[in-house]
């Protein structure tokens, strides 16, 4: 964005909201080194950039405003650029973002009486539900120790990237539908490259439709490293380490692929659910189980389940009509523990496995696998 006009805080204009004010498209406000008791309102604003002079030392501290967000990017405000400050100290939260195709880049956001960043909300106009704050973009930016969340996104296509997310009560960062539009809010969002640390709950929490979870980092998080709680989500290549269970999947048509968990209590549960794809997972060295299944009609094909406390892959009683194929169980207590009904296990070329006596087995007989079209080959080891 090009800035065809400058203006100064506090040399030209004494205080940031002043300067928001009288700023027209393409202005760059430039805010000097200090500590401003500030609560800042953009509304009826476009293409404008607010720069600090860096983390640590441009810092909006909220302390003795009542009942204030750091910075409120309304309905009306859009390809705003927010970079180079700190926000810490507010009763409500950090940044609040209802506008669309806002940057928010280089923040540290902290000690905020609710969410570090909240983005979205649902509002109804004319009768109809409608979605505030869709297309905005956080990246690289610090948010630690707020009340609630870290990041909560409440709406569509946004994406968060490469932030370092650590210490919130809640959940780290959560993707969350509202109650009054649950297939319209909290979709199409993406999670790229952050390291989501020791948060209160959940490390990223997935409480909505078709929304990507790539090569983040989850560890020390009090509950689920990544807990994927909606429909459609997918989940490539991410970390989850020391938490209570590493990715835990609570509903249906969900895809992992190419994960790592390690050192949690479990490293992956597969709730109640039907038709989830995990291929190409590592799950190991972990308390309990390297898997945990407890769904329908699931394709868990080429993992590796190695070297946990108790199980490589446990299948409960509920589980049924899954396609196990060529997945690894190597140096775990039990291997392999099948109390489901149904469940086809296809070992890799170079290990055998013995199903339970509820698996159906047969030698060399094709039959129909239950996941999406595929067939399923049942040996007999």
């Amino acid at each position: 964005m090009a800035q065809n006009h400058i203006i100064r805080v506090p040399q030209d204009v004494r205080t940031i909201q002043g300067a928001i004010n009288q700023a027209k498209p393409c202005t760059l406000i430039k805010v000097a080194p200090g500590i401003y008791h500030e609560s800042l309102n953009f509304r009826n604003q476009s293409r404008l950039k607010l720069q600090g002079a860096g983390r640590g030392r441009t810092i909006i501290d909220g302390k003795g405003l009542k009942n204030r967000s750091g910075i409120t990017l309304q309905n009306t405000a859009s390809q705003i650029i927010i970079e180079g400050l700190t926000l810490r100290n507010f009763v409500n939260n950090g940044v609040e973002v209802l506008g669309t195709q806002n940057v928010l880049r280089h923040l540290t956001i902290s000690n905020n009486g609710k969410d570090g960043i909240l983005i979205g909300q649902v509002v109804t106009q004319r009768g109809n539900a409608v979605v505030l704050g869709n297309n905005n973009v956080v990246y690289q930016s610090q948010i630690a120790n707020n009340s609630d969340e870290g990041i909560d996104i409440r709406s569509n296509y946004n994406q968060v990237i490469q932030c370092n997310v650590s210490r919130n009560d809640e959940r780290g960062i959560q993707i969350a539908a509202d109650a009054n539009l649950l297939d319209g809010s909290g979709i199409g969002n993406t999670l790229y490259m952050n390291q989501v640390n020791r948060n209160g709950s959940d490390g990223i929490d997935v409480n909505a439709t078709r929304n990507t979870v790539i090569r983040n980092r989850c560890s020390n998080n009090v509950k689920d490293g990544i807990s994927l709680d909606f429909v459609n989500n997918t989940s490539i290549d991410n970390i989850a380490q020391e938490n209570e269970t590493g990715i835990d999947v609570n509903d249906s048509e969900n895809v992992l692929i190419g994960n790592q968990t390690t050192r949690n209590q479990d490293g992956v549960t597969v709730d109640i659910t039907k038709r989830c794809l995990l291929i190409h997972n590592r799950s190991s060295f972990n308390k309990n189980s390297g898997i945990i299944v407890e769904s329908e009609n699931s394709l868990i094909d080429r993992n590796r389940f190695n070297n946990n406390g108790q199980f490589g892959i446990d299948a409960f009683k509920v589980s049924k009509n899954n396609c196990f194929i060529s997945n690894t169980t190597r140096n775990n207590p039990v291997n392999i523990r099948d109390q489901g009904s149904n469940n086809v296990f296809i070992p890799p070329r170079n290990q055998r496995v013995t199903p339970s006596p509820s698996s159906k087995v047969s030698e060399k007989k094709r039959t129909k696998s239950p996941f999406i079209g595929m067939k399923c080959l049942q040996q007999r080891p």
